[in-house]
């Protein structure tokens, strides 16, 4: 009797969820006793000072683990790079970790217990908590990710940052929302000086280094943009070709840094007559260069040519001795398109192109205009 009535409290303390242990230990107490006093009171009585020892060491057990839990979770947001608040359903800051001061500006008592949205969204206090889209998570439960928001510095400067609120599930609807974000100011800075050297090799691709003005590539671009233009509106297009009379003579006397200055003194003069919107001065090649004058008749990108010729007559640069002039001239050839539908860019270059070198053969310093029909 005393063997299966052993075994059935045995399994009674393994039912009870006191482990093979405490069952062994009921086992040396119940072989430990004279017969007699192996009891049901005895036996039950022991069972539960073992079940009271089990209980107690467990909870211990799970107090150690949660304290173990929490200095761990407490290390991890202590050590995070990235900021971390964590508010209660009416948008107020119940936590906030070391990084998020230090991104902020603000101290941890400066921050817990405020309204997250007027701290860093509205400081002024008067848009609608629910306007802001942090709270709008922790209202509707949907997580909410951007990758540009701007949180306001104690300072009052703007801080981009990368921002990510989860809503916290609570017994009634939600409890509130974490929210994670990321100082981008210097991914910002990167991204600006990235996009001013795309700008600067874009403009250095369209753009002549010597002169500054448009490169032939532009030019080329330029014309086909007008060319259909003027196809739709069924207006003329000039194109003026010109370029710096004996200018190799110029160079081999007075040396190419001087011929550089002669080029640079050409492309104000153009600039300067490339007046409307449409007009484009370009650098064509060495010392060439056109004028595009959308919209312009035969009279009026004559004058325009007539003006860039005098103007670097004006300028008065002493030519070399073997130039044949005291100054420095320009030729150039003027291609009047008056029905932009019956050619094309290419025609129209190589018209003006002949015309300046009828200039060039007519004795240099001096204007002439051909008119496609």
């Amino acid at each position: 009797m005393r063997r299966p009535l052993l075994l059935i409290y045995c399994l009674t303390a393994l039912a009870a969820g006191l482990g093979a242990a405490a069952a062994l230990l009921l086992l040396a107490v119940v072989e430990a006793q004279p017969l007699q006093l192996l009891s049901p009171e005895v036996l039950v009585s022991t069972l539960i000072g073992l079940l009271a020892g089990v209980v107690v060491y467990r909870l211990a057990m799970a107090r150690w683990s949660l304290r173990s839990l929490r200095s761990t979770h407490e290390a991890v947001l202590h050590s995070m790079g990235d900021g971390l608040y964590v508010l209660d359903a009416t948008g107020r800051i119940r936590y906030t970790n070391p990084a998020a001061e230090r991104i902020l500006g603000f101290d941890a008592d400066e921050m817990i217990g405020r309204n997250a949205h007027q701290l860093f969204h509205d400081p002024s206090g008067q848009a609608h908590p629910l306007r802001c889209p942090i709270l709008e998570a922790a209202r509707t439960g949907e997580p909410y990710q951007n990758s540009e928001e701007y949180f306001r510095h104690k300072s009052g400067r703007a801080i981009p940052v990368d921002v990510t609120a989860t809503p916290l599930p609570g017994r009634r609807g939600h409890a509130g929302v974490v929210t994670l974000f990321r100082d981008i100011s210097e991914r910002k800075r990167w991204e600006e000086e990235l996009r001013a050297l795309n700008r600067e090799l874009q403009s250095q691709a369209l753009q002549d280094g010597l002169t500054g003005l448009a490169n032939r590539r532009a030019l080329e671009t330029g014309m086909q943009r007008e060319w259909r233009r003027a196809m739709r509106t069924d207006r003329p297009l000039s194109v003026i070709m010109l370029d710096v009379d004996k200018f190799k003579p110029y160079n081999d006397h007075f040396g190419h840094p001087q011929g550089d200055e002669v080029l640079k003194t050409l492309a104000r003069i153009l600039e300067e007559n490339a007046r409307r919107p449409g007009d484009l001065a370009a650098r064509y090649g060495g010392e060439e260069f056109t004028l595009m004058l959308p919209g312009n008749e035969e009279a009026g990108s004559r004058q325009v040519a007539e003006e860039i010729r005098q103007a670097m007559l004006d300028a008065r640069i002493r030519q070399a001795p073997s130039g044949g002039s005291p100054y420095v001239t320009v030729s150039l050839g003027v291609a009047v398109v008056v029905a932009p539908r019956q050619h094309s860019p290419e025609q129209a270059l190589a018209a003006a192109d002949a015309a300046l070198y009828e200039a060039k053969q007519a004795g240099r310093n001096r204007v002439r205009v051909t008119v496609m029909e």
